[in-house]
């Protein structure tokens, strides 16, 4: 999954994914 350079202000409530493998969240301003 790639969340880049989005305005995520909390990583809550994600669900686990079984196959994910990497989760892409550059360039953004999580608090």
């Amino acid at each position: 999954i790639d969340l880049s350079n989005n305005l995520i202000k909390t990583l809550n409530n994600i669900p686990y994914l079984d196959r994910l493998k990497t989760l892409i969240v550059a360039g953004n301003k999580i608090a």
